[in-house]
């Protein structure tokens, strides 16, 4: 089917830290960051907290959403404090399943089914990623017991994309692929899985370094984790099957300093959005 190629499509990932410290202070930025000359079709969201997934929902004008409270069976249903995997849509949501189902509300990968037949005559796979994290300040043995979990997700996320044709996958990977020698992990990212997948960023912007968990660009994450000193692009926007869908552009988002902070009377610093940095593409489809 011959489609549109002048229509677009604008897809983020955003780990909005929802559960966070000065999370009511920091809703104003996050609103910010959506604000963008194209409108956002899908967003995918970790993280989240109700009261985001709503003002994010609100603003962009995304009648379709989907948590993974949503999926999840009664006996594993508990309160979402610290915020869930969220999928916001303009376009109706056919098909959401839990590839993996983490250990949080806030972690694991699901795999959606957008009907986007209006936009490029077929519907879209996307991916919402979240990996194991959280190893910041633990034992050496907790380290290693962290990247085994994201070997075993990135299997279970290789073995769902081999059977679709076409799909976007975004999310927080939780290791720097940059550093291939600490993160043998990186072996089994999409894009190194797959002949024809490519990492947005690295086809697009390959001379800036995109870093989404930056202490020196973060002062919200140099306040949380003064000694952690990363650099590194966590979230990542993949594309499998790039020959039928172009990308554009792809742009960071949340980078823009709030108001001061105060933690006592000798301590401040700039807000931010969260603490990561969303990303954002803008894609169109081929015939």
């Amino acid at each position: 089917m011959k489609v549109n190629s002048s229509e677009k499509l604008v897809i983020s990932t955003y780990n909005v830290f929802g559960g966070g410290p000065f999370a009511e202070e920091r809703l104003p930025l996050l609103q910010a960051a959506f604000k963008s000359p194209l409108p956002h079709d899908i967003v995918l969201l970790q993280e989240a907290t109700p009261t985001i997934r709503k003002a994010i929902q609100h603003l962009s004008g995304l009648n379709y959403s989907w948590t993974k409270s949503d999926t999840l069976p009664e006996g594993r249903k508990f309160a979402v404090h610290a915020g869930e995997l969220c999928c916001l849509s303009r376009y109706p949501i056919l098909e959401s399943r839990l590839i993996r189902n983490g250990s949080w509300h806030d972690d694991g990968i699901v795999r959606h089914v957008i009907d986007t037949t209006t936009l490029s005559g077929s519907t879209l796979v996307v991916y919402n990623v979240h990996l194991s994290g959280g190893s910041y300040g633990k034992k050496e043995q907790d380290i290693l017991k962290k990247k085994q979990l994201r070997v075993e997700e990135l299997l279970d996320l290789k073995a769902s994309l081999s059977q679709d044709n076409q799909a976007i996958v975004a999310g927080d990977f939780n290791f720097d692929s940059d550093q291939a020698n600490n993160c043998p992990e990186k072996a089994l990212l999409p894009v190194n899985c797959f002949n024809n997948c490519q990492d947005l960023w690295l086809s697009l912007k390959k001379s800036e370094t995109g870093y989404t968990e930056s202490t020196s660009q973060n002062p919200l994450r140099r306040y949380l984790k003064p000694n952690q000193k990363r650099e590194a692009r966590f979230d990542k926007i993949m594309i499998l099957n790039s020959n039928q869908i172009k990308a554009e552009d792809i742009r960071r988002m949340g980078t823009d300093p709030g108001n001061q902070a105060t933690v006592d009377s000798e301590n401040t610093f700039c807000l931010m959005a969260s603490d990561h940095f969303g990303l954002s593409a803008t894609l169109s489809f081929q015939s």
